[in-house]
């Protein structure tokens, strides 16, 4: 450990320190186990859960990134609780028990929580808020080694069944980025469309090309709420559909040349409360097709639009 952390956990970290290098192993097996990262303000929280139902090996994962999924649950191989066990004893997680330290000087920062239960009915836990035991990273590797292969079947499997649900409900909002990088080119555009139940609207978009291609060469920027009847919507509505966009719900792609690639974020809000969230380098199908129609349509809107401000 660098000599600026021990001082660090010397100085500043309050709270008991855990069982210490004394504690025993237990050695009854796994019953039952969970972890809980905890990003604090604005982290991506999220929590593991493994449990023993019925015989069966239950593994559960919720994130603060996927509440739209809810809690989501898979039995796992009987080799996912050995491992974890493994975990257990090759990090001596039994020094942690009873470890709840806390740096009361970090203002934001990241905190966890770790519960083994064991086939005597004993277990052993620790929590920490800005402060860490001995072994912690090497721990949090382990762990995640053994679940996110699972995780991730199951949140594709999550975001397969909200494509199959399809679409309904009238678009009420939508944002768009479109950065072009290194060699992909210099252009980029920025599009904000909204209108709100409470009365707010607005039509923001703001761009700078080179290429010419939507506006001319220049910058490009207008910014003003929806005149009254304005339909900026039904027309976006239409490319959705017509580009099959439900596909691209929660698509996260980063292409391997990422400082050669257009980097882009979509955001559509339905009043179904259903949203398609996109982004990346890597770029999803009928990326080209849709990217050049819905750039094409909101440079149409936006003239439209200033048309009214000049009458």
């Amino acid at each position: 450990m660098a000599a600026g952390r021990i001082i660090r956990k010397l100085l500043f970290e309050k709270g008991p320190s855990g069982a210490g290098p004394m504690a025993k192993d237990n050695m009854s097996g796994l019953e039952s186990f969970s972890f809980n990262f905890d990003g604090t303000i604005g982290g991506n929280n999220y929590t593991y859960v493994l449990n023993r139902v019925e015989g069966k090996w239950i593994f559960q994962f919720e994130g603060m990134a996927y509440s739209h999924y809810g809690t989501l649950s898979r039995e796992v191989d009987p080799s996912v609780p050995e491992r974890l066990y493994r975990v257990y004893l090759d990090q001596r997680i039994a020094c942690w028990d009873g470890y709840q330290k806390y740096d009361p000087n970090v203002c934001d920062g990241s905190g966890f929580s770790v519960y083994y239960r064991f086939g005597d009915g004993k277990s052993v836990s620790a929590s920490g808020m800005n402060a860490f035991p001995d072994g912690y990273a090497d721990f949090t590797a382990a762990v995640e080694e053994i679940f996110s292969p699972v995780r991730e079947e199951m949140l594709e499997d999550a975001r397969q069944s909200k494509i199959r649900e399809g679409i309904d409900g009238r678009l009420h909002s939508y944002y768009a980025c479109f950065k072009q990088r290194g060699s992909s080119g210099s252009d980029s555009y920025q599009v904000c469309v909204y209108r709100w139940e409470d009365g707010r609207s607005g039509f923001e978009v703001s761009a700078s090309s080179e290429s010419g291609t939507y506006f001319g060469p220049g910058k490009y920027d207008l910014r003003m709420p929806l005149p009254d009847g304005f339909d900026p919507f039904s027309g976006i509505r239409k490319l959705i559909d017509r580009y099959e966009i439900i596909r691209w719900y929660d698509f996260e792609g980063r292409h391997p040349d990422y400082d050669n690639q257009e980097w882009f974020q979509v955001d559509f809000f339905f009043d179904s409360g259903k949203q398609i969230r996109a982004m990346g380098t890597e770029h999803p199908e009928n990326y080209d097709e849709f990217r050049d129609a819905f750039l094409k349509t909101v440079f149409s809107l936006a003239e439209q639009i200033r048309s009214f401000e000049q009458k």
